[in-house]
């Protein structure tokens, strides 16, 4: 749903499941203009409405490194992770915005990694393409 007129309104009062994307990994400033509006419609919807949100790789806001959010954050019910898990996903600090933290096999975990991690992928995964971490 694009922010537009009346497009914060319909976020904010949404009952269903969020699949937020707002921002990708590599954040370190704040989140300004329309994806801080973005992110506090969304947390507004799940505190206040009922809404559950589901983070595709990385809560908006949160950095991946660190696990800390710099300003405004995505409180996920559910994180679904791409690729390799980030260390700031595994951070205690992260835990109230990660929520439950689930990881899907991609291609691009193995391809990109090589031989090194293809063991320890392999293993994660053996019971399926997506494995809850906690």
């Amino acid at each position: 749903m694009a922010i537009n007129k009346g497009g914060e309104a319909l976020i904010r009062e949404w009952k269903g499941v969020i699949v937020e994307g707002v921002l990708g990994t590599g954040i370190s400033d704040p989140p300004r203009g329309l994806s801080l509006t973005a992110i506090t419609a969304c947390n507004v919807a799940s505190a206040e409405g009922g809404a559950r949100i589901l983070a595709i790789d990385l809560p908006s806001g949160l950095n991946h490194v660190t696990g800390e959010a710099p300003g405004e954050c995505i409180r996920a019910t559910w994180t679904l992770n791409l690729h390799m898990l980030k260390e700031g996903q595994l951070e205690e600090t992260a835990v109230p915005y990660v929520g439950e933290l689930w990881s899907a096999e991609t291609a691009l975990g193995f391809n990109t990694f090589g031989d090194d991690l293809t063991p320890k992928f392999v293993a994660f995964y053996k019971d399926g393409p997506i494995q809850r971490v906690w």
